[in-house]
This record gives structure tokens, sequence and C-alpha cells, in this order.
């Protein structure tokens, strides 16, 4: 999949996540490390400053230093390249699900798993994001991600992920980090191909 400029514009919520955490620099040298604003780390689960090393299509190394912040915030994931992040959901009787980082595997029923890794390979390099849905319903969800050396986010299509099941989304060259939002749930699972967005 990959970045198309016709999908619906990045939500509120997201906007506002993404003022809370900075990019990497990705530049040699700058190794300048800014908390997030507000001290939201003092009311939910933040990382530590972590180090984000890719590579690129012609083997050079990227790598910056992501400032502390949270995992989830709002009904926002935020995984950073090489993570992979277990996180509660509770279905609050709408469609959208309440989320919550789980530092602990948590309830396997409702904990939802998910990650950013590359792969290397003569064929090219990839970044494969995965999400597994332990629900009982399907899952749709919508991504924006973050290109190393940009500030910007990109909104990506995505598909639901069934129940009690897996999906992947892949994507050439690096992508430093991904914000996973608008994560629902989907109540009839019969066509999952036309869910997608």
């Amino acid at each position: 999949m990959g970045d198309n400029a016709n999908f619906p514009t990045i939500s509120a919520a997201v906007l506002a996540f993404a003022a809370l955490i900075s990019p990497p620099a990705f530049a040699a040298g700058d190794d300048t490390v800014r908390a997030p604003k507000d001290d939201i780390c003092e009311q939910v689960a933040c990382r530590e400053p972590t180090t984000v090393r890719l590579w690129t299509e012609d083997g050079a190394v990227l790598e910056g230093v992501l400032p502390p912040g949270p995992y989830v915030l709002d009904g926002v994931i935020n995984v950073l390249a090489g993570e992979s992040l277990k996180v509660e959901a509770a279905d609050t009787g709408d469609r959208f699900l309440t989320l919550r980082y789980a530092e602990a595997d948590g309830d396997p029923e409702r904990t939802l798993t998910v990650s950013l890794e590359q792969t290397l390979s003569d064929a090219g390099n990839e970044m494969i994001f995965s999400i597994e849905n332990p629900l009982p319903h399907a899952v749709k969800f919508r991504l924006a991600a973050n290109r190393p050396g940009s500030p910007d986010l990109f909104y990506t299509q995505t598909c639901p992920v069934a129940p009690g099941d897996w999906a992947f989304e892949k994507w050439s060259g690096p992508i430093a980090q991904l914000v996973v939002f608008d994560v629902q749930i989907l109540e009839t699972s019969s066509s999952l191909a036309a869910a997608c967005d």
C-alpha cells in the first residue's frame, strides 16, 4: 500500500497526538531529546528516549532518537520501527474501542498486538506493520505514517482484521513510526475487503 492524497484528512486526535511527539532527527550528531508537552507521561505509560535505526534501499543507515512519549493516548497508538506493543481494548458500547497500553500481557482475550518491523532482503527493504485481533468482532483502524527526516504524517490504506485473526500492511522504504487511530468494531465480518479504506 502507499500514501494517497485522496484519503480523508487525518483526524484532530491524531494531530493532537502528533503535537506531543517529535519525529527523530535522523541527522548525524543531533542527539536532542525533548520531553512531551504538559508532562503527559505522569498520566499515561510512556516510552523512554528510543533510538530508531533504519536502512535505506541503497544500504545507508538512518538513525535518530525519538523523545519520551506515550504508547497510547486518547485512543491513538504510537508504534515505532522495531517495536511490538500490547494494547488492551475495551468495548464501551459505541463502535470505537477504548485503548490502554498493557505493560504486562493483560487479558489475552482483549489485548491487541501491534508491531512495526523492517525486513532487509535482496528483493528490497520493506516495512511491515502487523496487528493481532483476539476480539470476537472484526476490528477496523486507520494508519498515519512518518518517514525519517520528515515532521509530516501521511495517511495510508488499511483493511479490517477478522475476529481472532491477524493482518499486515507493508510499504517499501523506511518508516520511523506509525500512528494507529480510529480503532473500532466492525459489526459484520461478511465483507472485510469491502471495508478497506
